[in-house]
């Protein structure tokens, strides 16, 4: 699909989203979201569990990284950095939630896979029912498109409620073609300029 970022932009934005895995986790907790714990590889194996190794920092869509177990052989430089694993417990592994925000519009898709401890390998996807506004007013976060990918970690906060870990921000994102058929595309294109105007980026 063609892209939503107003042409004026395309030159000047990051579209091919080349900054690293850590920089990213690192503007998520500023942004107000909660992260896996993550560190060097020498470090992050001394915790005991499952970790995800990120073999190439900038890659994406399941590439660039594996899951590595307590006993596993480890051929990479103990520098690499990874994440804790997070089982995506109460439900089954391979599955996650995609915040998919466009302009001023967020759209909600569940990921599941059967086959895979990735979501978006060899599954399926849903959209939640409905456009929601993203509230950009107090977002923390200054791209005008972006999806962050949240796993339930296992945890009950004090409400007894399952928190959730935000794992991964592309701030370059596929929009599926239910969610476009969902608002139409000439919507979400007036989204995301609109939101350029509101922030500036375009004059």
């Amino acid at each position: 699909m063609k892209s939503l970022l107003p042409a004026s932009l395309q030159s000047a934005w990051d579209v091919q989203d080349t900054v690293t895995r850590r920089a990213r986790l690192c503007e998520l907790a500023f942004a107000g979201w909660k992260i896996p714990r993550c560190g060097e590889f020498s470090d992050m194996r001394r915790l005991g569990g499952p970790l995800v190794v990120y073999t190439d920092e900038r890659a994406h869509c399941g590439d660039g990284k594996t899951l590595w177990s307590p006993g596993d052989e480890a051929p990479w430089p103990k520098s690499t950095f990874c994440s804790e694993y997070l089982t995506p417990k109460p439900y089954m592994r391979g599955r996650s939630l995609r915040r998919l925000v466009v302009g001023r519009l967020l759209f909600e898709i569940d990921y599941a896979s059967d086959a895979s401890w990735m979501s978006n390998v060899d599954g399926s996807y849903s959209v939640r029912g409905r456009a929601w506004d993203a509230n950009r007013a107090s977002d923390l976060l200054r791209y005008p498109m972006y999806a962050i990918d949240l796993v339930g970690g296992g945890l009950q906060n004090a409400d007894g409620e399952w928190e959730e870990f935000a794992v991964d921000l592309n701030v370059c994102p596929g929009v599926p073609l239910e969610v476009v058929n969902m608002v139409g595309r000439e919507t979400l294109a007036e989204s995301v300029s609109s939101f350029c105007h509101e922030r500036g980026y375009l004059r």
